[in-house]
């Protein structure tokens, strides 16, 4: 459906007073405007889409909604907003047990409370979402949230916590297939040995990421870890 058509049948649902299908085509007008960068109209469309759910108590259509503003509010840099909506979010999530709801608003928490400066709460969230995809066996999911939780862990100074997050994540990424994140994973432990005094370690981590990097063809980043070897074996 294009966004003219689906103006039309606005147009038309309103003067039905048919309010569910207004809601379902605000829904859908706001999803339209997010790809066409028209941002406050979206935000329009979509808020008014979850007011009318509210009222009709479609608890589903809300979260619906929640769940496209909140990562259109953090790419508008709105954390206040955004965190707003997280909280309505986790609410509805857990009213109706939507786990899979509960894991995107945990990690998209993340973002607005590092924006203030406050690592710990993003830790917890994130933590609680690794708990989340370990319980499901969700492995993709894990990775995913290890690859935010090793920066945030370091962000907080829990470095030794953080080295444990990157070495769970380089071995899930390594089973996966996923080189990018596998030499991200390899690099933060290469880091993390050099802050806690592990030389040997940090080399052999850091020769690893760039072994890996190098069979996936990216160069780029190859020769920046192999920057990193050549520093160490100067210095040390």
């Amino acid at each position: 459906m294009t966004l003219d058509e689906a103006l039309e049948k606005l147009a038309k649902a309103r003067d039905k007073g048919d309010q569910q299908n207004v809601a379902n085509l605000l829904f859908r007008i706001g999803c339209l405007m997010v790809r066409k960068q028209e941002h406050n109209q979206a935000l329009e469309a979509l808020q008014e889409a979850y007011d009318i759910c509210r009222v009709l108590g479609n608890d589903q259509g809300r979260l619906a909604v929640v769940k496209q503003v909140v990562p259109l509010l953090l790419a508008l840099n709105r954390p206040d907003a955004a965190q707003a909506g997280i909280k309505a979010g986790l609410e509805l999530a857990d009213k109706l047990s939507d786990l899979s709801a509960r894991l995107d608003l945990l990690i998209w928490s993340a973002e607005p409370v590092l924006v203030e400066n406050k690592p710990q709460e993003a830790v917890k969230a994130l933590a609680e979402a690794v708990d989340i995809c370990r319980e499901h066996d969700d492995r993709v999911g894990e990775i995913l949230v290890l690859g935010k939780l090793g920066p945030v862990l370091r962000a907080a100074a829990q470095n030794r916590a953080a080295l444990e997050v990157y070495r769970r994540l380089a071995e899930l990424a390594g089973g996966s297939g996923d080189v990018t994140r596998q030499g991200l994973a390899l690099v933060g432990i290469g880091q993390l040995s050099l802050e806690l005094g592990r030389t040997d370690e940090a080399l052999e981590n850091f020769t690893l990421a760039e072994k890996a990097y190098l069979s996936a063809g990216l160069k780029i980043w190859a020769d920046k870890v192999r920057e990193e070897i050549e520093q160490i074996t100067k210095t040390g």
